[in-house]
């Protein structure tokens, strides 16, 4: 007598399989999202820090990249060819150093995600406010309202609503889910 597996034994397994499968690949998109946007924060970081150096020293802050040091930040360039001076390319993410127009501005933004469907614009962003802006010290994640994974991976840092904004910045996909984190 033969012995082996019934067509419905197999059926079974190929449906535990595809639950469990169904059920990780969302943790997993997370996961992955929520590591290259860890990645882009030591950057921040960094810039934040130059940033400030050049408030401590002048007064104000530069109103471009122009005079701040990003040695430290590795795989980052700048290109004045696309996107001004104001814009760090790295190796898998943007910067945005934005230094102009009123304090609420002041800050340093960080891109993740990127679709090249949606024309390079991010849907996934960290946040960091300078120290003499209208909110000092804060950091914030920012999603794209239509993406589920961004909005988990925000929500997962501790990100705690803040609202809908339309980000005027042409990198970013809009509407945009804030979060303030912790």
């Amino acid at each position: 007598m033969k012995r082996g597996f019934t067509l419905v034994e197999l059926l079974v397994v190929v449906l535990i399989i595809g639950i469990l499968s169904a059920v990780a690949l969302p943790q997993y998109q997370v996961a992955v999202m929520k590591a290259r946007l860890a990645r882009t924060m030591p950057a921040v970081a960094t810039l934040k820090t130059a940033a400030e150096m050049y408030y401590m020293a002048n007064g104000v802050y530069d109103q471009t990249d122009m005079s701040l040091d990003i040695s430290d930040i590795g795989g980052c360039r700048t290109d004045y060819n696309n996107g001004g001076p104001d814009i760090f390319w790295c190796d898998d993410f943007f910067i945005n150093y934005v230094g102009g127009g009123d304090r609420d501005q002041y800050n340093i933004m960080a891109g993740v995600g990127d679709n090249p469907s949606h024309n390079n614009q991010t849907e996934l962003q960290y946040v960091a406010y300078l120290d003499h802006s209208a909110y000092p010290n804060r950091r914030e994640c920012w999603a794209y309202k239509e993406n589920k994974v961004a909005n988990q991976v925000c929500k997962s840092m501790g990100g705690v609503s803040a609202g809908t904004g339309s980000g005027a910045v042409s990198w970013t996909r809009t509407p945009v889910n804030m979060y303030v984190l912790p």
